[in-house]
């Protein structure tokens, strides 16, 4: 607080992220797009990631998709989650022209940065065969990938994705009893014999 009140630059980012999230602050995108404004005039590159999103959706700014495009590709080499973005961006196509080749290449990018979404991102195209053809055994290789990354909140994260995804699962239950690998693998092993 005290370094964004002197127009630090990560200072200004942080409070912008805290009223994004919502994180010790009543979550606010308004002033949390204020805030990222204020830091990017200080070429906080961090700070483009999240104007990006803002810029997507036309929230609280004037709609700008090319800029958004242009905002995420300069920060690809500081932070990771751009190429993700982006990569999921052409995969989806609702932004931007779909191109597989391109989406797929940038997610698959992203996994050199370790970033757990993009294993995430990547299991779920095997598992549900919609771009590739569906293959579990590939699948469960990205989602242990994810698994075995260190943050109980990621466990959440794929359990929540399933869930959402695939109703019929009895996911909630093992949110409750200690999560792993071996329990997930039953799990992707039962969504493929019930498709």
């Amino acid at each position: 607080l005290k370094s964004a009140k002197m127009n630090n630059s990560y200072g200004l980012f942080y409070l912008g992220l805290m009223h994004f999230d919502g994180k010790g602050v009543k979550k606010n995108y308004f002033k949390s797009l204020h805030y990222f404004l204020e830091s990017a005039k200080q070429r906080n590159k961090y700070a483009l990631i999240y104007i990006a999103l803002f810029l997507l959706e036309g929230k609280y700014i004037q709609k700008d998709v090319n800029r958004a495009l242009n905002f995420l590709k300069s920060a690809f080499y500081i932070f990771p989650i751009s190429i993700y973005i982006y990569g999921s961006l052409l995969l989806d196509g609702k932004y931007i022209n779909y191109d597989f080749d391109k989406g797929l290449n940038l997610i698959f990018n992203s996994l050199n940065y370790n970033f757990e979404r993009s294993y995430l991102k990547i299991g779920m195209i095997y598992f549900e065969g919609k771009i590739y053809n569906r293959c579990v055994n590939y699948s469960i290789y990205y989602f242990d990938s994810f698994i075995t990354m260190p943050l109980n909140e990621k466990r959440a994260l794929l359990l929540n994705n399933f869930r959402e995804k695939y109703q019929y699962f009895d996911i909630m239950k093992t949110i409750n009893i200690k999560f792993n690998s071996m329990e997930f693998k039953h799990y992707l092993v039962k969504a493929s014999q019930n498709d």
